[in-house]
């Protein structure tokens, strides 16, 4: 399967949105997002198949590289097809945060689609973000978590020092140490991560950068 256009919206940090929409040669088209441009706390890959002028349209706009906030005029097609991906997940990962015992916060990962999604965190950049009446009132950094994403069964997914590889319906939590965490009255919390997505478009075998942050709650 060979890719013949795509296209890509990226942005700086603190957003780093880091999507991208490809068009192959088997009238597919994919989308993987490492980092959500609406603040979903997902990322992984998804697929459609398009009808054949629709794919034809989006191979006749190029590839394209769209820098937000920006002013590029994006061909309506590839927002189209962007959202008609989003109903057929292949391998995608939801993640979610919850205080824990004291000092501490759980992040736990659901896998969604139609087969395993893999990715690894790195331990060195997740924090924690205390929200109350909807805007961060603190963040903390975590101290790096001592084991990977678990099941309630106690079986092992990994995500740390090796792939973790979660399966669709599984869920899977680590727990988070945060020094100087308070108390959980009136607040929400989230979690922001990031690592490596493995295998996220067919023709990308090597792992790229994601980040994504939870949901308050």
């Amino acid at each position: 399967m060979q890719r013949l256009t795509s296209v890509r919206w990226v942005s700086a940090p603190p957003t780093s949105v880091d999507e991208e929409l490809a068009t192959y040669d088997d009238g597919s088209v994919w989308l993987v997002i490492r980092s959500s441009r609406d603040g979903r706390s997902v990322i992984g890959t998804w697929s459609t198949t398009p009808a054949p002028e629709q794919h034809a349209a989006l191979v006749a706009a190029g590839d394209l590289l769209v820098q937000l906030p920006g002013a590029l005029e994006i061909p309506a097609v590839a927002e189209d097809l962007r959202l008609a991906a989003l109903d057929s997940p292949v391998a995608t990962a939801e993640f979610f945060a919850a205080f824990g015992p004291a000092g501490t916060v759980t992040l736990g990962a659901l896998g969604g689609g139609s087969l395993p999604v893999q990715f690894e965190l790195d331990p060195t950049v997740v924090t924690v973000h205390i929200e109350s009446a909807g805007a961060t009132t603190a963040w903390f950094e975590a101290s790096p978590p001592s084991t990977g994403f678990i099941t309630p069964d106690a079986t092992g997914l990994g995500g740390l020092g090796r792939r973790a590889q979660i399966d669709p319906g599984v869920f899977g939590a680590l727990i988070l140490q945060v020094p100087g965490l308070p108390t959980a009255d009136g607040t929400a919390v989230a979690v922001q991560a990031a690592g490596w997505l493995a295998e996220g478009l067919p023709d990308q075998q090597l792992p790229l950068p994601f980040r994504v942050r939870t949901v308050p709650g």
